[in-house]
């Protein structure tokens, strides 16, 4: 899903610390509770509403119903959904006073929206009758195959003698797994020849002949060829599921033109359409009237393998994220046009980055030009450092003398990275662009993507900290009101460059999460503390890391509370 709205949009993910973060409080406050999100519709309100407010965003798309319940923003919100509460409660067993409670947060998260796609019939319908949603904003669009197959790769099932059943699943009794295990011996019994790999959750006493393989991860890549293998194998998958909100599985079947055979309950009739990609059968149905039906369709085999072509054929047309994605998009552009909001089309120009290393330094210029590689949002330079025998004359030489070019060339900003700089897992294009933009709004002189300590900080958004003083400068953004005063200072041998920046303005502020980190080289250019010490360095960072983890998980607590 992701990856289709990036295909024509600017997009960020957001939330997911904000989830991260409140699961890790309420794990520490209430160790032996289970953490239900809806209980905390006030508090992804709250802490929602303030990120929007400091960030600029066309539209909102969300995935998650509770984050929007009481989100109260002018940002038209684009719902995405596969089922409602009503429709769950039974099959999940809810309380019932916990699913008249999720019933509301879900009215107030469609009321909320301006539009609600969804990907079923079946769930779209009950969001118009049951939460009295306007069939003008409800859509509904199929989800796609997660199993991605370049067209060059993509091949039928081969008609064989022995017909292969395959049923991949984690809970074998939902997913109806007995089901397919009697209907497999009745198969045996009426003479049909015939062959069963179970994948995922199932018992143990199992027939001999019946192929196991414990549950697979399509992120690993050995266990995705595994499974795009068994699907190649295949003549059906079968899967009489007992309950689905509509079934990514059905979809990747029709991707190697393999037709499921599925129980029409739920969303399933949405993905699997009888004599176009499969078959439905009644939840009624007993194994053995399931057996006759497959037993009557393979031995027709012209009416077989049309049926295979006609279900790739589907699943390029309607069963994957590109499609979604183009469909979403039209919902996308639609929305903003009727609200009369111009699409934010400016693209972003790239960030002016001068990288300081000593020539001599050749591990560390390797290093920098691997982190940056995969950057093309940097414009990236290197610069080569000034020497002095005193490293933290030299280094602040090098930081005067990219200022001085990024005034001349009458730069907004200018970012300044040292060649032991590392990108952490939080970095995003995004995520630092709007950091960027914002901290800049918010009148910043200087930007830390990471700091190896600080004084006192202050939170003022929703990822940035002021700061008092700051250690490090492996990422630091300047801001063009600064420079003048930069070029001016006169550096004494006993100053540090961190510390002068720290000093020349109060208007600093630093990222949080870190997306940067200093490398360790085992030596240090401009430290002699460090020179002799170097593992302090990625201690340094950790340890500023946990102290404004520990302010964070505080603000976020109060704001909740608030």
């Amino acid at each position: 899903m992701l990856h289709a709205l990036q295909q024509h949009n600017e997009v960020e993910w957001v939330g997911g610390d904000l989830y991260e973060e409140k699961w890790q409080m309420h794990q520490m406050k209430h160790p032996q509770m289970r953490f239900i999100p809806e209980m905390y519709v006030d508090y992804w309100g709250v802490m929602l509403e303030d990120f929007f407010r400091l960030h600029h965003y066309d539209v909102i798309i969300a995935r998650d119903y509770y984050f929007i319940a009481q989100l109260d923003t002018t940002i038209p919100i684009i719902y995405v959904g596969d089922t409602t509460t009503d429709l769950m409660k039974k099959y999940l067993r809810l309380p019932t006073h916990f699913a008249n409670f999720a019933d509301l947060v879900e009215h107030d998260t469609i009321e909320r929206a301006t539009q609600v796609v969804y990907s079923s019939e079946w769930s779209a319908r009950n969001a118009i009758d049951h939460y009295e949603a306007s069939p003008d904003k409800v859509h509904v669009i199929e989800f796609g195959s997660n199993l991605i197959v370049p067209a060059s790769e993509q091949t039928l099932p081969q008609y064989q003698e022995v017909c292969h059943l395959l049923f991949v699943a984690k809970d074998w009794e939902m997913k109806g797994g007995q089901e397919v295990l009697d209907t497999y011996r009745l198969l045996q019994q009426k003479g049909f020849p015939c062959q069963l790999t179970l994948i995922g959750k199932h018992p143990n006493n199992l027939p001999e002949d019946v192929e196991a393989i414990d549950f697979l991860d399509k992120s690993k890549t050995e266990g995705r060829a595994l499974l795009v293998q068994k699907f190649r194998e295949a003549n059906f998958f079968f899967m009489p599921t007992k309950f689905d909100c509509f079934g990514i599985v059905y979809a990747e079947a029709a991707t190697f033109g393999l037709p499921s055979l599925a129980t029409n309950v739920g969303g399933v009739s949405q993905v699997v359409r009888e004599g176009v990609n499969g078959m439905l059968f009644s939840p009624n149905d007993t194994p053995e009237t399931m057996a006759e039906r497959i037993i009557a369709l393979y031995q027709h085999r012209e009416a077989y393998e049309q049926l295979c072509r006609s279900a790739q054929t589907d699943a390029r047309q309607r069963l994957n994220w590109q499609v979604w994605g183009e469909k979403m998009q039209g919902i996308l552009e639609t929305t903003l046009e009727n609200l009369g909001i111009q699409p934010s089309t400016q693209t972003v120009a790239t960030i002016p980055t001068y990288v300081i290393n000593l020539k001599q330094r050749t591990e560390r210029k390797e290093h920098i030009i691997n982190e940056f590689n995969n950057h093309p949002e940097f414009d990236a330079h290197l610069v080569e450092a000034c020497e002095h025998p005193n490293g933290a004359v030299g280094l602040w030489q090098s930081i005067c003398k990219i200022v001085r070019q990024a005034k001349a060339q009458h730069l907004d900003y200018v970012l300044i990275c040292e060649d032991d700089h590392c990108f952490t897992q939080h970095y995003s294009k995004e995520y630092f662009h709007t950091n960027l933009q914002q901290a800049q709004k918010q009148g910043a002189l200087l930007l830390n993507g990471g700091i190896g300590g600080f004084g006192t900080a202050v939170r003022v958004s929703a990822h940035r900290y002021w700061v008092d003083w700051f250690w490090s400068t492996q990422f630091v953004v300047i801001y063009a009101p600064l420079f003048d005063d930069i070029l001016a200072y006169a550096f004494q041998a006993t100053d540090t460059a961190d510390g002068v920046l720290s000093a020349l303005t109060p208007y600093k502020m630093a990222i949080y999460p870190f997306i940067s980190v200093q490398k360790g080289f085992g030596y240090s250019d401009v430290s002699e503390s460090n020179d002799r010490f170097p593992e302090r360095v990625e201690h340094y960072f950790e340890k500023s890391s946990q102290r404004l983890a520990h302010l964070h998980n505080i603000s976020q607590y109060f704001l909740h509370k608030g």
